[in-house]
């Protein structure tokens, strides 16, 4: 460990991996055109694709 290491951990989650997370959350799709917000869709999916491969990129988890 470290220096400034507080604890090691065993159990660590494993990264997204390439997910578009605006695709697999209907409800989310549904709340937004319910909501008046469905002309944002394209650019909402656009936009989650974008960020979904950004992360796997960096080998960060949200």
């Amino acid at each position: 460990m470290e220096r400034f290491d507080t604890h090691e951990v065993f159990n660590p989650v494993a990264p997204f991996g390439d997910i578009h997370l605006f695709a697999c959350d209907p409800a989310l799709g549904e709340a937004l055109v319910r909501e008046g917000g469905g002309a944002a869709q394209v650019a909402l999916r656009d936009c989650a694709a974008i960020l979904a491969r950004a992360l796997v990129e960096e080998g960060a988890a949200p």
